[in-house]
């Protein structure tokens, strides 16, 4: 896996946090969703960019 792979991984991983989050109405802790303002695409972007660093300072291929 390579990091634009990771990366998208990471991303659908946080989007479907999210989702769940909306389906059981419960406002994200991480900001992923909440009643008011729906999925939020820049909070799931920017946990999805954090994982990938950590997985990138951890020693994975970010070719």
């Amino acid at each position: 896996m390579n990091g634009r792979e990771e990366l998208a991984t990471e991303h659908r991983a946080f989007t479907t946090q999210g989702e769940v989050d909306e389906a059981l109405q419960y406002k994200s802790v991480f900001g992923l969703w909440s009643p008011s303002t729906g999925l939020s695409e820049s909070a799931i972007d920017n946990y999805a960019k954090r994982s990938l660093s950590i997985w990138c300072q951890e020693g994975g291929n970010c070719q």
